[in-house]
């Protein structure tokens, strides 16, 4: 059974905290002269407008009046129309026209709702009604009612989620990091990511490390989507020109290519048996190879041929 979370937290858009040393200057330098302490910059505040529309429909008594309540539903479903909200400590309901039918005095500090920028938690307890009216705000990217085409100031935030994004992104990136590194360690490896990823492979393996470290950890979901997209490609072809017979070999064979299907099959890889009997899977596990590589890119080529001579 999931445990009732004692709050609701959303992250408000702006400056987090800043750490900064605190000490006397040097006139010359500008930098601290002696001892320093560390502070704590804390966050600034914002303030989001305490009206917002949503997309739902209203809730009415059996003779057709408002109850105040308002049935929230996706933007855009059929069934809906916009309406206005507005959080009033003295009613439970959000909806503005209602608000207004019973005459619900609006003070001067209920046109703002006041959020400090970064992490804010609320008691659901105590603060239930501003938490609905948060849930449902325009500015709220979780808002399955808010119009999508309107500014976005603040997220609700799961601290697990966040917890298990952030181990992903950090899984991602040691795994984009590792196609690196194990391709730094073999002699071709480093130009044959680099023409995967469009660089120019005749550079010198230094100018490559560098620039495919880089790609891996700016960017390592796009980096192993790059690496995927190519090795799912390139089993295709592989597995293609197997079933065709155009790629040949048994276990402890020599590796052998056919240029069609009348031509005799010549070795392509001299001095590499076939570990196995998953030709295809063999020779993709070691594509980082530049050898096996460039066999691939061959048999890639010959594949096309063959489909388009068989589509003729």
């Amino acid at each position: 059974m999931k445990k009732a979370e004692k709050f609701y937290t959303i992250n408000v858009q702006g400056a987090p905290k800043t750490e900064a040393e605190r000490g006397e200057l040097n006139k010359t330098t500008g930098l601290p002269a002696g001892k320093t302490d560390k502070v704590i910059i804390e966050p600034g505040y914002t303030s989001i407008p305490n009206y917002s529309y949503v997309w739902g429909k209203q809730v009415k008594s059996k003779d057709d009046k408002p109850t105040g309540e308002i049935q929230f539903m996706e933007y855009g479903e059929p069934g809906g129309v916009e309406l206005a909200i507005r959080y009033l400590k003295n009613t439970t309901s959000l909806d503005v026209i209602y608000q207004n039918l019973v005459n619900l005095k609006v003070r001067d500090e209920d046109t703002q709702i006041v959020l400090q920028v970064g992490i804010n938690e609320f008691d659901v307890n105590q603060d239930a009604q501003l938490i609905k009216m948060l849930k449902n705000h325009t500015f709220n990217k979780d808002n399955k009612s808010r119009n999508p085409r309107k500014t976005v100031l603040f997220e609700e935030f799961n601290g697990n989620e966040r917890s298990e994004k952030i181990s992903s992104k950090i899984s991602k990136q040691r795994e984009a990091e590792d196609y690196v590194l194990n391709a730094e360690a073999t002699e071709t490896g480093l130009s044959v990511l680099a023409d995967i990823f469009g660089l120019e492979v005749r550079a010198h393996n230094s100018t490559l490390y560098d620039a495919l470290i880089e790609k891996a950890q700016n960017d390592a979901e796009n980096f192993l989507n790059v690496i995927n997209e190519r090795k799912e490609r390139m089993l295709e072809v592989l597995s293609f020109a197997s079933e065709k017979g155009l790629l040949v070999s048994e276990e402890g064979g020599e590796i052998q290519l056919k240029e069609n299907l009348a031509a005799k099959a010549k070795p392509v890889l001299p001095g590499i048996l076939l570990e196995g009997d998953n030709l295809p899977v063999f020779l993709l596990d070691r594509f980082s190879d530049a050898e096996i590589f460039d066999l691939i890119t061959k048999v890639t080529g010959v594949v096309s041929s063959f489909q388009q001579k068989e589509y003729l």
